[in-house]
């Protein structure tokens, strides 16, 4: 009888590890060590604008719009320019992504 109990704790307790695993998976962003960095576009020149993020394009976000991009949780150089115009709509900044945080930036230029 105690081999009987002492092997149905096990599997109760391998059972229990099982659902818990399965129940509540890890946030991917804990997984991948990410977060979200959002940028707001409130151009006063109703222009458009491209988003350079450590030099690599991550498109366009219309005047009035906000787009959010998952990154690393780290520090990242933002580039903000004009969609088909010559300059940069605001300075470089470099931002910090917080993993499964979002960090949000704006530019007004």
């Amino acid at each position: 009888m105690k081999k009987y109990l002492g092997f149905s704790s096990l599997v109760l307790v391998l059972a229990f590890v099982y659902a818990c695993d399965t129940l509540l998976p890890t946030q991917e962003c804990e997984t991948n060590n990410t977060g979200t960095l959002s940028v707001t576009n409130n151009s006063k020149r109703d222009l458009d604008y491209n988003i350079v993020i450590d030099g690599i394009s991550y498109g366009t976000v219309k005047v009035g719009n906000k787009g959010t991009f998952t990154l690393p949780a780290g520090p990242h150089l933002v580039e903000i320019r004009y969609a088909g115009h010559a300059g940069d709509a605001c300075s470089a900044s470099w931002p910090t992504v917080q993993k499964c945080q979002n960090t949000g930036i704006s530019c007004d230029g």
